[in-house]
């Protein structure tokens, strides 16, 4: 047997035929905690347990039980989520679970880091292995001290910071599949996420308006946006386009945006080949976004009203996504001169009268 501390408290850990035994003994000084120690040892000798078993686990199970408890939920299992569990478990699927500890973390980070891989793309990885653990011990599979400890990198480096604009847009479309076409304008337009703008159901548009579900919003909040302008536009061209042929007949899709009746899922290919031929490489769907917060505070939309539509929960996020271009900041230096200008013409003609 041995003891550890963790938490404030002795733990102690041991292996007896073949299963992993590991219970906190609640006490906080070493001596206590070897006394419980030792009358545990009188448990097993007697038979008396009273103990959790824990089989051995890698964390390439753990991993696969956690994608399967996701499908039992009934979550959307994309291309992105599949290739970061398959990556997940080259890098970490060999070990056992109870061997992660954060030296071992912290030398995986260093190790990706050198090979120029971006700090949120190790963090998201983690965050992966790390939400397997807990739910490993949602399961009893593992106890809570089994979880190592994880470190979050720093980001602020990786943020974003591209945006399209009106005209990009037009010079995207045509190079785009004719059911992503529509799709993109909406996402353009309100700064909807990807899922969000899939997740749309006809039974979601009614009385001049289209509703997002909240179990549909990341943030967790509906909302509404009226059908007007090219919004409305697109709204209908899409209603055209519910039509379905079939060897049975005529059918009606459910989704407003679709692909052959089924919700629209991953398309990276068709959208890099798209964004390269556009002259446009590198820009990402979730641009979008960032063009809507734009086109909203250059349009002199207030910032409440914008945050509702796109669904921003804190105002120093809905900053992040305002992208801020050189001819932005020359605009606004522009305005500010004319005012100065505007100023000393009045106090110039004030001084006149006076001096009159």
């Amino acid at each position: 047997m041995s003891l550890y501390k963790r938490g404030g408290f002795w733990w102690m850990r041991f292996w007896f035929e073949g299963k992993l035994f590991q219970e906190s003994t609640k006490a906080g000084d070493k001596q206590t905690a070897g006394d419980i120690e030792r009358a545990r040892r009188t448990q097993l000798a007697r038979g008396e347990v009273g103990l959790v078993k824990r089989t051995k686990f890698t964390i390439a199970q753990l991993l696969d039980a956690y994608l399967e408890d996701l499908k039992l939920d009934g979550r959307e299992i994309t291309a992105r989520i599949e290739s970061n569990f398959k990556i997940a478990k080259e890098l970490f699927g060999k070990e056992w679970s109870h061997d992660l500890k954060p030296k071992k973390l912290k030398a995986h980070q260093r190790e990706r880091l050198a090979l120029e891989e971006k700090p949120a793309t190790i963090n998201r990885r983690l965050e992966l292995v790390r939400a397997a653990y807990h739910a490993a011990v949602r399961r009893e599979d593992l106890l809570p001290g089994d979880v190592p400890k994880f470190f979050h990198l720093d980001e602020s480096a990786n943020v974003r910071k591209g945006f399209f604009t009106a005209a990009e847009i037009e010079t995207l479309i045509p190079h785009l599949p004719e059911h992503l076409r529509d799709y993109v304008r909406f996402a353009f337009l309100c700064g909807w996420r990807k899922s969000e703008c899939a997740s749309l159901r006809w039974c979601d548009v009614d009385d001049g308006s289209v509703r997002l579900q909240a179990d549909e919003s990341k943030n967790g909040r509906a909302r509404v946006l009226p059908l007007t302008g090219e919004i409305a536009e697109i709204v209908e061209r899409r209603r055209d386009a519910r039509k379905l042929k079939t060897d049975s007949g005529v059918q009606l899709a459910e989704f407003v945006f679709h692909h052959h009746g089924e919700r629209i899922k991953e398309f990276r290919k068709s959208w890099k080949s798209a964004t390269d031929a556009a002259g446009l490489p590198g820009r990402l769907f979730h641009d979008l976004r960032r063009s809507a917060v734009k086109n909203f505070v250059d349009g002199g939309v207030d910032e409440h009203t914008a945050r509702r539509i796109t669904g921003h929960r804190t105002r120093a996020v809905f900053d992040r996504y305002h992208v801020v271009e050189h001819s932005d900041l020359a605009q606004a230096l522009a305005k500010v001169e004319q005012h100065n200008t505007e100023q000393r013409a009045k106090v110039a003609t004030i001084a006149e009268s006076a001096a009159r």
